[in-house]
């Protein structure tokens, strides 16, 4: 898929905002999710969403070009939803310390990323891959925001000289360690074990360049 194609992908998506066409909006969405699931990306075609979605082609292809579209649009409705879950997360646990919001935000991640393994794991392994990278590198760029939000009074008192390069790699890290879990389809994922050894990783990184910073003023 060429840029100029994904760009028009991108492009055409219209997302109502009349309560009754944004209903068959995310009809469609949660069609796409069920196509995914049982169809896979690439025997998925839009007759099998519509006929999932009991939507008639016409009103598909008011919100969406092609099949591309849809499953790009049912990514980013739920990595959207992640976001916000994971800002309600912080928001209820004010008194926790920065490693317990680490282990908390991963924690919840793991758990809403588990949900849609299989349809996640269906999209990566069969999307073109400049499109899968596009989509990476889309969530990457989010994520980083996020945690300036989240993170942002901690940030500001960090001992960190180069705390944007810090939230850069963390996140990187993330990312491709939940990459590798939603491909792995030898194993199922395991939300306490896995939150623990992702959040013990992201620590020990934090206190190892606050370590060196420490002992290069000194």
């Amino acid at each position: 898929m060429s840029q100029k194609e994904r760009k028009n992908v991108k492009n055409h998506r219209r997302i109502p905002k009349q309560a009754r066409a944004l209903t068959k909006y995310h009809q469609v969405l949660d069609a796409c999710s069920r196509v995914l699931a049982a169809q896979g990306y690439a025997k998925a075609t839009m007759t099998e969403i519509a006929l999932e979605s009991d939507l008639p082609y016409a009103t598909i292809y008011q919100y969406f070009e092609n099949k591309q579209d849809v499953f790009i649009a049912w990514f980013e409705r739920m990595s959207e939803g992640l976001f916000v879950q994971l800002v309600r997360a912080k928001e209820l646990h004010q008194d926790f310390s920065i490693e317990g919001y680490v282990e908390l935000l991963i924690k919840n991640t793991l758990m809403f990323v588990s949900v849609s393994k299989g349809s996640l794991n269906q999209l990566f392994y069969a999307m073109p891959h400049l499109l899968t990278s596009q989509i990476i590198a889309t969530i990457e760029m989010k994520a980083i925001k996020l945690t300036h939000v989240l993170f942002k009074d901690q940030i500001q008192k960090s001992e960190l000289h180069d705390a944007d390069y810090c939230v850069k790699m963390l996140t990187k890290i993330v990312i491709g360690y939940l990459t590798q879990r939603i491909l792995d389809t030898e194993s199922e994922m395991d939300i306490e074990k896995d939150s623990k050894e992702l959040s013990l990783i992201i620590n020990l990184y934090l206190n190892k360049k606050i370590g060196a910073e420490r002992a290069g003023a000194i």
